[in-house]
C-alpha cells in the first residue's frame, strides 16, 4: 500500500539552506552587518524575508559572531518585547558565547536567563515588574558581550513595525542601540511598507533614518501570457490570468506557465511533472506523486 504524502510546504518560512535567488541580497546584508552598518529591509509577506534573515545570521554565526532573530509580530507590551529578545538569544547563542551571555543576564538579577522560565516566569509571579528597565538592560547585552569576547553581535528584528503598538518602545530601543556602533549591527525587517516609513522616516519618531533602506524585490518576474480556463474538481470552470515565469528547478533554469492566486495554499501543475502520476485526494486533503513505475517519491 502506497502512503500518501503531501510534498508541498505551504506555511512557515523556508529553511535558509533551501532559499533560492537571494544570493546578492544575502551578501549585501552580511557585508553591511560585518562592516558595522545597520539596515532596514522592507518586503511584503511571503517574499522570503524571514528566510533571508536566517541565512544572513547563519553566515554571521559561522564566523563566530553572536546573533539573534527577534520576531516582534503581535507584541503589545514592553514585557512581551523583553521575552521575545531573551528567547531569540536563547535560540541562537551557542558554546562559550552562550555561557558568557547567560552569566551576564543572571548577574543582573532582573529575571533574565537563557534557560528555564526566564523573564516569562518573573512576569507570571510579578506582573507589575518594571519591564522597561529590564528591556534597557537586555538591549545592552551586545555591548557587554563585546567587552568580554571582542565580537560584534548581529541582531535582526523581524516585523519591527509592530513596535508601534507599544507606546515608547522605539524610543527605548533607540536610546541604547545608538551607542552600539562598535558593538552590534542591526537588521530591521518589516512587511508593512507604510508602517515602516512611519517608523523610520517620520521626523517625530526616534528611529528616523537609523538604518540603510533595502527593498526586497519579488523572486519571480512574471510576463503576462493571457487568460486560461481551469476545470475544478467540483465541476466549476474558472478563468485565470496566465503568466510566463522563469524559475530554478533541479539545477537548471526553466521557463514555465503559472497562474497566481491571493491565498496561502495553492498547487500549480506544470510539465515539470512529466513522467509522474499526480493524485489529489480532496476528502483526505493529501497529495501523492508517483513515478510511472508506481514507486512513490519520498519527498
Amino acid at each position: 500500500m502506497v502512503r500518501e504524502i503531501n510534498p508541498f510546504q505551504v506555511s512557515g518560512p523556508v529553511r535558509p539552506e533551501d532559499m533560492i535567488d537571494r544570493d546578492g541580497e544575502a551578501e549585501n546584508l552580511f557585508a553591511l552587518a560585518d562592516g558595522g552598518h545597520s539596515a532596514r529591509l522592507v518586503a511584503p509577506r511571503r517574499y522570503g524575508k524571514t528566510t533571508l534573515l536566517g541565512r544572513v545570521l547563519r553566515q554571521a554565526g559561522e564566523v563566530g559572531l553572536p546573533t539573534a532573530l527577534v520576531d516582534l509580530h503581535g507584541v503589545l507590551t514592553m514585557g512581551a518585547i523583553v521575552v521575545r529578545i531573551e528567547r531569540a538569544y536563547a535560540a541562537r547563542l551557542k558554546g562559550p558565547i552562550r555561557r558568557a551571555a547567560d552569566a551576564l543576564l543572571r548577574s543582573w538579577n532582573v529575571g533574565l536567563s537563557l534557560g528555564g522560565g526566564g523573564f516569562t516566569a518573573l512576569l507570571q509571579s510579578n506582573p507589575k515588574v518594571d519591564a522597561e528597565s529590564v528591556l534597557l538592560r537586555l538591549l545592552d547585552l551586545p555591548t557587554k558581550l563585546a567587552e568580554k569576547t571582542g565580537k560584534r553581535s548581529v541582531i535582526a528584528f523581524d516585523e519591527i513595525q509592530d513596535l508601534l503598538r507599544v507606546e515608547g518602545a522605539d524610543g527605548v530601543i533607540r536610546s541604547v542601540i545608538q551607542h552600539q556602533v562598535e558593538d552590534a549591527s542591526y537588521i530591521f525587517a518589516g512587511s508593512a511598507p507604510s508602517l515602516m516609513r512611519r517608523l523610520f522616516e517620520d521626523p517625530s519618531r526616534p528611529l528616523l533614518e537609523h538604518a540603510l533602506p533595502i527593498e526586497l524585490a519579488p523572486l519571480v518576474q512574471p510576463e503576462y501570457e493571457g487568460q486560461v480556463f481551469s476545470d475544478l474538481a467540483d465541476g466549476r470552470r474558472i478563468r485565470e490570468e496566465s503568466y510566463w515565469v522563469t524559475v530554478p528547478f533541479d539545477g537548471a533554469i526553466v521557463r514555465v506557465t503559472a497562474t497566481f492566486a491571493p491565498v496561502d495554499e495553492i498547487l500549480i501543475g506544470t510539465r515539470l511533472l512529466r513522467g509522474h502520476r499526480l493524485e489529489i485526494s480532496f476528502s483526505r486533503q493529501t497529495v501523492l506523486i508517483e513515478r510511472e513505475d508506481f514507486t512513490a517519491d519520498a519527498v
